[in-house]
């Protein structure tokens, strides 16, 4: 084999390469202190080779120093010195005596060595730093012992002026976060070390961003691992369909074939298939293939199983990373019905943050027919701020911290398919071609009720009825069912300057929730009949432009223990205008995207001209109505 075949060190961990998230202490004081438990597999897998350095990914801005450590199972010291003194200024002599190791406060661990950081007078080159991934060679290598796990951490002094301490970086995906652990010097919940899966980290599924680097005469020259099974998770029957499957290499030779199986529920479709690439993967390389005309016959719960083996045709030294099963939800077409999926956004005009995000938004949505609704909650508030948009923080989910900008859709914990590194379904919104995406995603889940808006609005009395009603062609999972009526504006300008904006007061604000005629969490209903109806009433306020109103509705679960289980089943949306009585009711919610205003000269004019005027409504699919109005 050809020298640039080979490598002559892994990186590896039990982490995602990319950031999600970052972590806080909780005391602002308090030095952290994280470790990986590389464990008894790992040790037996590379026994033998030599841990050279630490690779650490670092979420915020350090403090005076950092460092990284190691040290074996069977020491693993349950006292550490610290201190808390909030009389500490921190900023000389201590971090200087704890970067020399000679103050009480500077523990010896048994390997480690302190980050080369940049003067802590350089704010721009610590900020650099931050979400970066550092690796810290180590002076004296340690030999890996078959019999002893051992950890591999970080560790980071409080920022000056004792600001929280969220260096910490945390990865969505990875293997199980039962390897990431914390050290908690003063807990009264938790052991001094507890593992971040005990903690109240554990529902985010997230690991901490620690790798080694490993050197040796007997590193694994082949290993494969299955990675991922992409493709749809809701199929239709007697449809085809196509999965692409992604294997990486983890090992120090060129991978350049290997032998493929899988099978559908049991059933061996693919036996030991030969299977190559043409210029080979290096180390941590991704490669992928196809398997296609997939297809089921009968609804329910169905899984494909494959595995991936014999590397170079050796045997593959890490087995247990080389099978994946995904499962799917076959429905039949005709158990459907259309769906839209509803969007949840928080934001204020305090948050800085919010305009691009709102940006990030459109982009993401545009063209689609998702349903956006925006909550001014989630950081401070603001004068649109409504008390049922406060409640609706509930869904952060993340004991009382909320933030903003958020996002929500379809009431979902979107980890499920896509690591966001936040407990659901509330999620920091990231660019557009994910939040795209996601929806993509959802809007593939079969909708088994439907969700039809109709009613009448009288322009004079300003009296709106609204009735919605739709089919139940299966009864949706979930055990408390709940049909929402909210109102939402758009076009508006806010009594208070949009942070982040030059705009200032003239920023116009879309989708702003303005009321629920339902209730902050719903009308009960019993989806246990072929069909439903509720009606409502409401006096729409002398405030509120009717022509930028429009009536969102739909389904969901309510589960007031868990937020992760109020998933939507269905939405629709119409604008209140078509509900006028001269008008065309039921109009779908997409209708009415753009708007476009003429005088009786055929003279474009703004929607605020008084007098008579012609409002022209075309949709995405180009359905265009046209309507005389009086103002």
């Amino acid at each position: 084999m050809r020298a640039d075949d080979k490598v002559a060190s892994l990186l590896t961990g039990y982490c995602g390469e990319t950031p999600y998230m970052g972590m806080a202490m909780g005391d602002a004081k308090q030095e952290a202190i994280v470790g990986v438990r590389f464990d008894e597999d790992f040790v037996k897998r590379y026994a033998g080779c030599q841990v050279t350095s630490i690779r650490v990914c670092m979420s915020g801005v350090v403090g005076a120093t950092a460092g990284v450590f190691l040290f074996p199972d069977s020491q693993r010291p349950e006292d550490i010195p610290h201190t808390t003194d909030p009389s500490d200024a921190r900023a000389d002599d201590w971090y200087k005596a704890a970067q020399g190791k000679t103050s009480e406060f500077a523990y010896h661990f048994p390997y480690e060595e302190w980050i080369d950081l940049p003067d802590r007078t350089d704010t721009a080159a610590r900020e650099a730093m931050a979400w970066q991934w550092v690796e810290v060679p180590l002076s004296h290598p340690y030999t890996i012992d078959p019999n002893t796990a051992f950890f591999a951490g970080f560790r980071s002094y409080p920022p000056i002026a004792g600001a929280s301490n969220s260096v910490i970086a945390l990865s969505g995906d990875g293997e199980t976060n039962e390897h990431s652990w914390v050290y908690f010097p003063n807990s009264d919940n938790w052991t001094k070390w507890a593992q971040l899966m005990e903690t109240n980290m554990s529902e985010l599924g997230v690991n901490l961003m620690i790798q080694v680097r490993i050197s040796g005469d007997d590193l694994p020259t082949n290993d494969i691992a299955l990675a991922a099974i992409n493709g749809p998770s809701f199929l239709k029957t007697g449809e085809f369909y196509d999965y692409e499957c992604v294997i990486q290499n983890m090992a120090t030779d060129k991978l350049k074939d290997f032998m493929l199986s899988y099978w559908i529920d049991g059933m061996e479709i693919v036996k030991d298939k030969h299977m190559e690439f043409q210029n080979g993967l290096n180390y941590q390389e991704y490669g992928g293939f196809k398997i296609t005309d997939v297809f089921f016959t009968e609804p329910g719960m169905h899984h494909i199983e494959m595995t991936v083996s014999m590397p170079n045709g050796a045997d593959d030294r890490n087995p247990k990373d080389n099978t994946f099963v995904k499962s799917v939800e076959v429905y039949n077409p005709e158990d459907a019905v259309a769906r839209r999926v509803l969007v949840e956004s928080f934001s204020t005009a305090s948050c800085g943050n919010c305009p691009g995000a709102h940006e990030r938004e459109r982009e993401a949505f545009e063209g689609t027919d998702a349903i956006e609704v925006c909550h001014h909650s989630g950081f401070y508030t603001d004068p649109f701020t409504t008390d049922a948009d406060l409640e609706y923080t509930w869904f952060f989910n993340m004991g009382g911290s909320t933030f903003a900008p958020a996002i929500m859709m379809d009431r979902t914990n979107v980890n499920d398919f896509y690591a966001t590194g936040y407990p659901g379904p509330v999620f920091l919104p990231g660019a557009p071609s994910e939040l795209k995406s996601i929806h993509a995603t959802l809007k593939d889940v079969p909708a088994t009720v439907g969700v039809d808006i109709n009613g009448a609005y009288d322009a004079t009395t300003r009296e709106l009825s609204v009735t919605v009603s739709g089919k139940v062609l299966a009864i949706p999972k979930g055990s408390d069912h709940r049909l929402h009526v909210w109102l939402i504006e758009n076009n508006l300008k806010c009594k208070q300057p949009q942070s982040g904006s030059s705009e200032g007061l003239n920023y116009i604000h879309q989708h702003v929730f303005r009321e629920t005629l339902t209730g902050v969490w719903g009308t009960v209903m019993n989806l246990k009949s072929s069909d439903y109806s509720e009606t409502y009433t409401f006096t729409v306020p002398a405030g509120w432009d009717a022509d930028n109103i429009e009536i969102v509705a739909f389904l969901s679960n309510l589960d007031g223990y868990d937020a992760t289980n109020c998933k939507v089943y269905n939405a629709n949306k119409v604008a209140l205008t078509s509900l006028l009585s001269d008008g065309i009711a039921n109009v779908p919610g997409s209708a009415f995207p753009t708007n476009t205003y003429y005088n009786l000269a055929g003279q474009r004019t703004g929607a605020d001209a008084q007098g008579v005027k012609v409002r022209r409504s075309m949709n995405a699919a180009g359905d265009v109505i046209v309507r005389k109005i009086v103002k």
